[in-house]
């Protein structure tokens, strides 16, 4: 459940416009905007992802991913998609090799 829908949002709207607008270093940080009045969740992170990965910051993508994992919300196809394209478009091979293997170690096809 959502605690605070329109301040969410809002931080969607926010980071569509930073992943357009080539303000993508914004993105990280608000993520720990203590302004935030609403839990992360799911959906935030993956907003949070396709964000990066739309602005190709591939070693980005990949940190959050891994902050995914270790805040308990398992990153899911989309976000392993995300990043996997945003590697390859960057000549990222190995990265490429190293998240396809993560992603069926966890299940997903």
């Amino acid at each position: 459940l959502f605690h605070n829908f329109n301040g969410q949002r809002i931080w969607f709207k926010k980071m569509k416009n930073y992943a357009t607008s080539g303000k993508w270093r914004k993105i990280l940080p608000s993520l720990n905007d203590p302004k935030n009045d609403f839990p992360m969740n799911g959906r935030i992170f993956n907003t949070a992802v396709l964000s990066l990965s739309k602005s190709g910051c591939w070693k980005e993508g990949i940190e959050l991913l891994d902050r995914m994992r270790n805040e308990n919300f398992p990153p899911d196809l989309i976000c392993y998609t995300s990043v996997i394209r945003a590697c390859g478009r960057a000549r990222r091979s190995n990265e490429v090799f190293v998240l396809y293997n993560a992603l069926k170690a966890d299940g997903l096809k």
